[in-house]
């Protein structure tokens, strides 16, 4: 009992000190980071969580070289951007140890890794949206990226009320 009232009185003057006293200015509050999107770790998973999240699928397909050398220095950007993240599941297929992810990238026939696809999960098969193959900084790639989705959506490819919002695509 001694140990655990010893614990209990150490806890309680911690508390009593870290409570503002008048003419003590605190320090501001820590400014929040921005929230970034998670990244899942293979295709598989972010297909999955795009279906079950009713999201686009934002997938990065590269090598081992392409993620060790930051390829894409700026998808960190991508992910921190608040409509983004909000609209899209963000994935990464590493090539070729995601072998669901490199049978897409056949299927898709990528001419370059790495390379950016955007996709509207079915469960009927792959509908790739748009795709950038190279290194963008995100300056260069976010604008096309929302110019192809509603486009998308105008042309009437694929329904998603939800993302025609966010992304603020003209009807």
């Amino acid at each position: 009992m001694t140990g655990t009232r010893a614990v209990l009185v150490s806890t309680l003057l911690l508390c009593l000190v870290a409570v503002p006293t008048p003419g003590h200015p605190q320090a501001p509050p820590a400014r929040p980071s921005p929230q970034m999107a998670p990244m899942l770790p293979d295709f598989t998973e972010a297909y999955a969580a795009a279906l079950n999240q009713n999201r686009l699928l934002i997938v990065l397909f590269g090598e081992k070289t392409d993620f060790k050398d930051k390829a894409f220095p700026q998808w960190d950007k991508l992910r921190s951007d608040p409509v983004l993240a909000a609209a899209f599941v963000f994935g990464a297929s590493l090539l070729p140890d995601d072998p669901v992810g490199l049978k897409a990238a056949r299927q898709l026939k990528m001419a370059h890794l790495p390379a950016v696809s955007v996709f509207t999960p079915r469960t009927d098969g792959l509908q790739e949206l748009s795709r950038f193959e190279a290194a963008y900084a995100f300056e260069d790639l976010r604008a096309p990226l929302v110019a192809d989705v509603c486009k998308a959506l105008g042309e009437g490819r694929f329904q998603h009320p939800q993302t025609q919002a966010l992304l603020g695509c003209k009807t």
